[in-house]
């Protein structure tokens, strides 16, 4: 279960970053895996970091590479086929 209660497999990019804290409201303390960048936030913040999503209040992750955006991408859309 991600900090929402959600099953994981639906949200497949909090298997990318560490939880630190729940802080509540669905917002944790996360640590990205890929720069150990430490931030605030909910789900959509993990993807705007993660998937280099421009003002979205977040910095985006320097060390995601194409493949691995790529690779992120692709988790997505086989998430969201499962729930289908």
């Amino acid at each position: 279960m991600d900090p929402a209660g959600n099953e994981l497999h639906a949200r497949p990019l909090w298997n990318h970053v560490n939880i630190l804290k729940i802080v509540g409201g669905g917002n944790v303390l996360f640590k990205c895996k890929y720069c150990a960048g430490e931030y605030n936030g909910s789900y959509s913040r993990v993807e705007a970091h993660l998937l280099k999503l421009s003002k979205c209040g977040i910095r985006v992750c320097p060390h995601v590479t194409a493949a691995i955006l790529e690779q992120l991408q692709n988790e997505i859309a086989e998430a969201q086929g499962e729930q289908n």
